[in-house]
């Protein structure tokens, strides 16, 4: 029987990707994965788990990214074997964790946006008081459209030195 090791990746999204949708940097890492990774079967399949999607045009120092090995891999051993050496994709850390731990889409509940404003100090009393309000509506034509804050915000944070909008939204909608 295969020796089997569950690693969980965190991935930079660098700029070269951020023309890349989500299922275009799932298929790539995918392909990357199969290529250069001692890759583990269960069954007939190689196992991957991702974390959440992440909107289009945007870069992260988070993606995670679960793999199936078969044998226990290191930030050094993946620098050595050249793994995503081309830019698009940048491994931050690499930690072996126990074949039947929650998977990463069951273990994240809340995700953290930073939007940066070249100058967030005009926004900060609208930000405020929409971020008060127990409904974010949104109309497009005659159509109006409520959505609960009290349901997907969790927390806001504004940084005015950095002019970084930071929300804490629950993934669970």
């Amino acid at each position: 029987m295969e020796k089997i090791f569950r690693h969980r990746l965190i991935l930079k999204k660098r700029e070269e990707a951020i023309s890349m949708s989500y299922h275009d940097s799932l298929k790539y890492l995918k392909q990357e994965f199969l290529k250069k990774l001692p890759l583990a079967r269960l069954g007939k399949r190689h196992k991957f788990s991702f974390g959440p999607a992440l909107p289009f045009g945007y870069l992260s120092d988070a993606e995670y990214v679960d793999i199936y090995l078969s044998k226990r891999m290191d930030m050094e051993e993946c620098k050595k074997n050249s793994f995503l050496k081309d830019g698009y994709f940048e491994i931050l850390s690499i930690k072996t964790i126990p074949i039947f731990f929650p998977s990463i889409d069951s273990s994240i509940d809340v995700i953290e946006y930073e939007i940066l404003f070249e100058d967030i100090l005009p926004y900060i009393d609208t930000i405020n008081k929409e971020m008060k309000n127990d409904f974010l509506i949104f109309k497009e034509d005659e159509t109006e459209i409520k959505l609960n804050m009290k349901e997907f915000l969790f927390k806001y944070e504004i940084d005015n030195k950095r002019g970084i909008l930071k929300l804490l939204i629950n993934y669970r909608l």
